[in-house]
């Protein structure tokens, strides 16, 4: 999963960010789940922010210099979920916004 581009809104109190992933192959995909958390708790802290069929979605993070982590699983039809992609890690800073 990358990140393809980000964008700051409103007065510096959000950030749009873009991810866009490879798609899984397999004739019973379908589609994805993106989870989000913050930087340094649990995994299983990680809320599920997305849904989607497209291997690419637009999210709203708070740009308040919070550092957040992000991983997307594929799901079946049946709702078995694989593992986890590698992980993106998206810092907004006082001075703009960065992918580590």
């Amino acid at each position: 999963m990358v990140m393809i581009g980000f964008a700051q809104t409103g007065v510096g109190l959000c950030a749009q960010v873009i991810l866009q992933w490879d798609p899984v192959a397999g004739p019973d995909i379908a589609g994805y789940r993106l989870f989000v958390r913050r930087t340094g708790q649990p995994c299983e802290d990680a809320h599920h922010v997305r849904r989607g069929a497209l291997p690419s979605c637009l999210i709203q993070l708070s740009a308040n210099t919070q550092q957040y982590d992000m991983v997307v699983k594929a799901f079946d039809r049946t709702g078995n979920e694989s593992g986890d992609s590698n992980e993106v890690i998206f810092q907004a800073a006082s001075r703009g916004l960065s992918l580590l």
